[in-house]
């Protein structure tokens, strides 16, 4: 199963002790491994396997004022940072690919420099 996050608006502005028991709450869903409450009356539950609706309907019974805001899937850190890195390292390809295109297209002209040594005997300013 993958893990699922939550986030609900839960109206408990009364007191902590309201905080606590909606925390408490929803903890009690089967499958819920984390439980914050963000910005006051967000409240975001993740877990394993968890019933949004569940969760839900439990904290109406208790709070009148609930609205479940969104659902969405958890992706795993090991999993966040391999994208990262292949999107890195297709990133240097395509750099990498875009110099050599410019440096095989670029028309260089095979110009010899010569330096010619000027009179030496003093200041050639005055």
């Amino acid at each position: 199963m993958t893990k699922t996050k939550m986030v609900m608006k839960v109206n408990m502005t009364h007191c902590e002790k309201c905080r606590i028991k909606a925390m408490k709450t929803a903890s009690d869903g089967t499958g819920v491994s984390s439980v914050k409450i963000s910005d006051g009356e967000k409240m975001e539950v993740i877990g394993e396997g968890i019933d949004p609706v569940c969760i839900t309907r439990s904290l109406r019974k208790k709070f009148s004022l609930v609205r479940l805001e969104s659902v969405e899937e958890v992706k795993d850190e090991e999993k966040k940072k391999k994208e990262e890195e292949e999107k890195r390292k297709k990133e240097e390809e395509e750099r990498l690919k875009f110099c050599q295109k410019l440096w095989n297209d670029s028309p260089i002209s095979d110009v010899s420099y010569y330096y010619t040594p000027h009179d030496q005997s003093g200041c050639s300013i005055m």
